[in-house]
């Protein structure tokens, strides 16, 4: 397959999960730094300061119920915000880790069984289990969580 037909991802360790994120959604890998405090869901973990502007970053293990406190090789992933709806145009993910580049093509990417709800689907990469989150609806919940914090 043509290098055109892949799409370059990044594979991003979250909880006890790994999220297959498109890299054209990642302006930038930071090291971790502790959110201040923003109220509202535990998932919504506060806010981040990056490149002058205050992101909003998402725990998305705990949008599936898990906790984890990050460890020392924690990193926030700068993502685009798509939906308009956030006051930024940027929010962070927490990463449990340093992610790594993947090319995924039709032949190394597949549904995989069972699993999935509505922030996630299970794919298979190259043969391994992961999820692809729907970041158009955990940007949804996170400009709602902006707008009235608990």
């Amino acid at each position: 397959m043509a290098e055109a037909d892949s799409i370059r991802c990044l594979i991003a360790p979250l909880g006890n999960q790994r999220w297959l994120i498109p890299g054209a959604m990642v302006a930038e890998v930071v090291s971790y730094q502790e959110p201040e405090s923003g109220g509202g869901p535990d998932w919504f973990a506060g806010f981040a300061r990056w490149r002058g502007q205050r992101l909003p970053v998402v725990a998305p293990e705990l949008l599936s119920g898990e906790r984890h406190e990050p460890g020392a090789r924690a990193r926030l992933l700068v993502i685009k915000a798509v939906t308009g709806r956030l006051p930024t145009d940027y929010y962070a993910l927490v990463a449990g880790g340093i992610p790594h580049l993947h090319n995924a093509t039709e032949s190394t990417l597949a549904p995989a069984g069972g699993g999935g709800d509505e922030l996630t689907t299970p794919v298979l990469a190259a043969g391994e289990e992961m999820l692809l989150p729907a970041l158009d609806i955990i940007e949804t919940r996170l400009a709602e969580a902006v707008a009235s914090p608990a």
